[in-house]
């Protein structure tokens, strides 16, 4: 009976007798391997790289609900598959969007809460002014919960020090409202005499953050007003900016009017419709920005972020569900439209409804509930990321067919190497017989053989996989680099490197700093324990063939 080692040594005195043919198996075994690696690694990382590229941009266990149906088949898209998000569709006002519907959303198993939205939007059809000065043309109120904090403060909405939530009691003529940092810069100067005095700008604060923009007035301590518009009242509010346009607009004759002059001979607080008084009584900030000390760059961190909807919250202002519900009930009442036509009344129904699950793995079962069993289409982080996931399911695929040809033809490789071998060395094997040597020790010499070939061949392809899925993360982390991108501006081929690494990125999703492939530690074990199975797999047949081979036989042969 020989020892491991002894069969270790042997095997590899074998190997290197035929160095060139040893050399070309394994390098075949060495492809395959490799490109399995490297596509279920790229797979890998893809996955990964989209779920940190969408838990960046939070709301992770967030379901947006849609006013629209999910299938008319209950559940199921047109060929019989889920579909954890559905296509942007229409409203379907058939449908019910009130508080029965987030009563049924709330006893879903899995669902921390419940988060509806409501807002009105001042095109003509109220106003709110500061006295006579100042007046927000397309003023937005969003309808909250402000019973619940707690929610409000997961969603996102964050006062300043001292802010409170404060809801009101019905047909109160004085309104508790929250307003955003930066209401006080969508205001309108209704004195001004043309388009630069006009109005507040903070957008070049945003990009240039030397640059300092002071708004109108303190939000706080201003006095608002706000007026739901009649009939008469919408008339007015269209004259006055008909005056004003007139007399101040782009390509009037007169732009240097005495201060002070009226635009109209109705002032703004005045026109006809209920009025209510507006207390406010927090400041909505985000990241901790506040209209005193103007912190513009926390602006501009959330446009370069891509978190439009948080920096846009700034410049809205905030009642409680109740209060805009009773403010809307008051715009049907005064029959006003944008249109002028009679405003047709319709069944309650929220512009919004969230679905906050538990937890990141309740997502997928609240959202089959929501899908299957209500029949409303959901929009998710977690389906966001599927849908990314199948668009590089095609090229992850194609790569692993490739690599699993490549392998099978090496398999066949090192079967052809090994049944060779056998037939060269037929007489040694007829010799080791006569010596005594068992057939499970020759079955075993051969197997070891093509064993240490796929060893070899599997370490080589884990290791070149690794080599290039570093050298190739390095070079996409390069040609991101204002220095790569200074020489790529005056450079041609360096210029369609840039712009080949830029469709690579936007296609998989990649963000700045992240690798194109990571190879984890399973993977590098099960790449090379893969190429020892390939190898042993392709060496049984060989090795069963020498063990059967006669020993007189083989000792006759030359």
């Amino acid at each position: 009976m020989m020892r491991i080692s002894d069969v270790v040594v042997f095997c590899l005195g074998n190997l290197f007798r035929s160095k060139l043919r040893t050399f070309l198996t394994v390098c075949g075994i060495m492809l395959g391997t490799g490109s399995i690696v490297l596509t279920l690694a790229f797979s890998y990382t893809t996955a990964k790289n989209i779920e940190e590229t969408a838990k960046k941009g939070g709301d992770l266990t967030k379901i947006q609900v849609q006013r629209a149906k999910y299938n008319p088949n209950k559940g199921r898209s047109k060929d019989g598959k889920k579909a954890m998000s559905g296509a942007p569709s229409e409203s379907n006002n058939d449908l019910d969007f009130g508080q029965e519907l987030v009563d049924k959303l709330s006893k879903i198993p899995g669902v921390d809460f419940v988060f509806p939205w409501i807002c009105m939007y001042g095109y003509g059809e109220y106003c709110v002014n500061a006295g006579k000065d100042y007046m927000w043309r397309d003023a937005r109120i969003c309808g909250l919960d402000f019973n619940k904090p707690e929610n409000l403060k997961e969603m996102g909405y964050t006062l300043l020090p001292g802010g409170e939530w404060k809801t009101n009691p019905p047909n109160a003529k004085t309104k508790n409202i929250v307003a955003g940092a930066l209401t006080a810069y969508e205001a309108s100067n209704v004195r001004a005499h043309n388009y630069e005095e006009m109005q507040r700008n903070p957008w070049e604060a945003y990009q240039n953050t030397t640059n300092d923009v002071k708004p109108f007035f303190d939000m706080k301590k201003a006095k608002l007003q706000l007026t739901v518009l009649n009939e008469n009242g919408h008339k007015q509010l269209a004259r006055w900016y008909t005056d004003w346009y007139q007399k101040w607009g782009e390509g009037s004759d007169d732009d240097n009017g005495s201060q002070g002059e009226e635009s109209s001979s109705t002032t703004i607080d005045s026109f006809s419709g209920d009025k209510f008084n507006l207390k406010v009584t927090g400041i909505v900030t985000v990241n901790g920005f506040d209209p005193a000390n103007r912190k513009w760059k926390i602006i501009k961190e959330l446009y370069d972020l891509g978190k439009w909807e948080e920096a846009e919250r700034l410049g809205w202002l905030y009642a409680d569900l109740g209060t805009v519900k009773e403010l809307k009930g008051l715009l049907e009442k005064s029959a006003v439209a944008t249109n002028g036509e009679t405003r047709k009344k319709e069944k309650f129904a929220y512009d919004e409804i969230a679905v906050i699950a538990k937890s990141w793995d309740d997502v997928t079962s609240v959202v089959n509930v929501i899908q299957d069993q209500l029949n409303y289409k959901t929009a998710s982080k977690r389906g966001e990321i599927e849908e990314q996931k199948k668009q590089s399911d095609g090229l992850r695929v194609m790569l692993f067919l490739l690599g699993v040809m490549t392998l099978v033809v090496s398999a066949l490789g090192i079967a052809n190497v090994m049944f060779m071998s056998v037939t060269e060395r037929t007489r040694e094997i007829g010799i080791m017989k006569v010596l005594g040597c068992g057939i499970n020790t020759i079955r075993t010499i051969f197997l070891a053989e093509a064993g240490i070939v796929g060893f070899l061949g599997g370490t080589a392809g884990v290791g070149g996989s690794y080599a290039l899925a570093k050298g190739l993360s390095k070079l996409m982390k390069y040609a991101t680099t204002p220095e790569f991108m200074e020489k790529a501006a005056n450079n041609i081929r360096l210029a369609k490197i840039s712009e080949t690494v830029n469709h690579f990125s936007v296609m998989f999703s990649l963000q700045e700093g992240q690798d194109v492939i990571i190879i984890p530690s399973y993977l590098v074990v099960g790449g090379i324990l893969f190429g020892i199975i390939v190898g042993l797999v392709s060496g049984f047949a060989p090795a069963n063939r020498a063990v059967k081979i006669s020993a007189l036989s083989a000792i006759k042969t030359e």
